[in-house]
């Protein structure tokens, strides 16, 4: 009784990161949309879908600070509160800026989700986080999904203004599920500790300082990007105008991504916990994921049903990235595994906060004039930053190392 009443604080937890999730991918679904309702081109459309990111990265090292001193049931409640609070703004927004500001409040919510959810599993199974982690991430990745066509269909039928209220709506029954039922174990104990500055300099150099938080953050941090650019920004205008798809089909098509990434995540995670070799999981990872993106660029005339099984796919095998959360939170002591994913977490969100604004960069690159149509040699251009990502990636799953022989932080 007592594992299932922690799996269901978990997973309902999770419900907070999935909807976290939905506000980062929601815009791919409504970008024509948004793109004509606002003026916007490929820049001004990146920039506003990086405010989100650069809330997370700004807020991310205070959020590792708060959880290591205050409760993750707390913490959920407040940053849950911003997400909607910019929801409710950003559906108002009439302007560039306007939109820019609500999206950013909306991702102060999403610096607190991913640690919460961490430090809520290692919680409430301290000797099973890779699998608890790879579910709760799975259990997120669902607002990617609900994202694209769900968000699609009610976009075209009430306009992406009446769309976002719907989704504010949700949110609320996401904070009350988390204000009835989440809280962590009572075996999980914190150390009582004021803050201060000295304190956190020693800490946040301690955790910043650990070469396995780097390779890790920045193994995840590239490996993620499929998620971050094109289920978040971009899938959706390349498939309609360089595949010739419809916009619901192409958020279909885009959906596979987060929908592989769902199905591999907690394969990714039971192999990890039942073969301890985590690392080679991750180099298959990545050199799978950079042969298939090189197929899916480079090959025309594929049918909706061929690009969906290859995004699926991509989704799949660049999940191992989830493999790198347990190896952080393991190699870190006790009282920093707050500020350890934290720093792991600006290194992930960091890249894509670069990787966003870049995409729409190399789009605009010799494109001109207003129109918001761009040709298969634009989308090439910016596409090409993925293969070279995976293949950093795999570099990197060289040089990590797994439990046994993790390097650890130094004593603060």
């Amino acid at each position: 009784m007592e594992r299932m009443k922690a799996w269901w604080i978990c997973l309902v937890a999770a419900f907070f990161f999935s909807y976290e999730l939905v506000q980062l991918h929601m815009l791919n679904s409504i970008s024509p949309m948004l793109m004509e309702s606002l003026h916007l081109n490929a820049k001004d459309f990146s920039m506003i879908c990086s405010t989100y990111l650069l809330a997370d990265v700004i807020f991310l090292i205070p959020a590792g600070i708060i959880l290591d001193r205050f409760s993750a049931r707390k913490v959920i409640l407040y940053a849950l509160g911003f997400c909607i609070l910019g929801t409710v703004g950003f559906a108002s927004s009439t302007t560039f800026w306007q939109a820019c500001l609500f999206h950013f409040i909306s991702g102060i919510g999403n610096a607190f989700c991913f640690l919460s959810c961490m430090i809520l599993a290692s919680s409430w199974f301290p000797k099973k986080s890779s699998l608890v982690m790879s579910v709760m991430i799975t259990i997120a990745l669902l607002g990617g999904v609900i994202a694209q066509v769900p968000f699609s269909v009610l976009a075209q039928r009430f306009g992406w203004q009446k769309t976002l209220h719907i989704d504010a709506f949700l949110g609320a029954i996401v904070w009350i599920l988390n204000f009835l039922f989440v809280y962590e174990s009572p075996q999980y104990k914190r150390e009582a500790r004021s803050f201060s500055f000295t304190s956190f300099r020693k800490e946040l150099f301690s955790s910043a300082s650990s070469g396995q938080t780097w390779k890790c953050g920045l193994y995840t941090g590239l490996m993620n990007l499929p998620l971050m650019i094109i289920s978040a920004m971009i899938g959706n205008l390349y498939l309609t105008q360089v595949r010739g798809f419809e916009l619901v089909e192409a958020s279909w098509i885009t959906s596979m991504i987060s929908l592989g990434t769902i199905v591999g995540s907690p394969l990714y995670g039971f192999l990890g916990d039942f073969g301890k070799r985590r690392p080679m999981l991750m180099l298959y990872g990545a050199a799978l994921s950079f042969a298939l993106f090189l197929f899916i660029i480079f090959v025309d005339n594929l049918t909706s049903l061929s690009l969906a099984a290859l995004f699926f796919a991509l989704g799949l095998f660049s999940s191992s990235q989830v493999l790198s959360y347990p190896i952080i939170a393991e190699s870190a002591p006790q009282k920093l595994k707050g500020t350890s994913m934290g720093v792991a977490a600006i290194i992930i969100m960091g890249l894509a906060l670069i990787g966003q604004p870049m995409t729409g960069y190399l789009l605009d690159w010799s494109h001109f004039g207003d129109s918001q149509i761009y040709s298969k040699q634009d989308f090439l251009r910016a596409l090409i930053i993925f293969p070279i990502s995976f293949f950093i990636s795999a570099m990197l799953s060289w040089q990590i190392k797994d439990k046994e022989t993790a390097v650890s932080l130094r004593k603060v």
